[in-house]
């Protein structure tokens, strides 16, 4: 997956998501994630900057998000079963506000 150059204004979520957790029905087969690449995603305003889960079986490898602000994001990201993420020139802005200090 390759994203580039993209603005958002607000997210009712979070800025990437990535939900392996999605159905009990899933069988014996499970899915591949990996090589992500989030390039230059400005994003207003988020509850979470990053929901990214994997499984035990399925682990999400090899993230990288680089070049990116986003701003007014309400709670800390959520990573469960994930191997190698990195951010490279990355900014976050946290909401304000009394909930927030």
């Amino acid at each position: 997956l390759y994203v580039r150059n993209v603005q958002v204004g607000q997210v009712a979520d979070a800025v990437v998501k990535i939900n392996l957790q999605y159905d009990r029905d899933r069988g014996d087969h499970y899915p591949t994630v990996e090589n992500v690449v989030i390039d230059g995603l400005r994003c207003a305003k988020a509850k979470y900057p990053l929901y990214v889960v994997g499984l035990d079986e399925a682990k999400i490898r090899h993230v990288l998000i680089e070049n990116c602000t986003w701003d007014n994001v309400e709670k800390p990201s959520v990573l469960s079963n994930v191997e190698d993420i990195e951010l490279r020139n990355f900014q976050m802005v946290p909401k304000e506000g009394p909930d927030h200090d």
